[in-house]
């Protein structure tokens, strides 16, 4: 583990295809239990993959679609 915030924990992990490091960022949302709770995380992790994917930066986490 590299790091953890709000929504979970981020994880060193290896790229079996190009040998390369990267993060993984492992989410963890509320108990179904709580419906409008989980609708406001779904947003909220939404908006920041939203985000992420657009920005191209050297000091900012790109976010990958596999």
């Amino acid at each position: 583990m590299i790091g953890k915030g709000t929504f979970g924990k981020v994880y060193t992990a290896l790229d079996l295809t190009t040998g390369g490091l990267l993060a993984v960022k492992c989410i963890k949302l509320s108990k179904k239990t709580d419906r409008v709770k989980r609708q406001k995380e779904l947003a909220s992790i939404e908006n920041e993959v939203n985000l992420l994917k657009n920005l191209s930066h050297q000091n900012i986490v790109k976010y990958h679609c596999l």
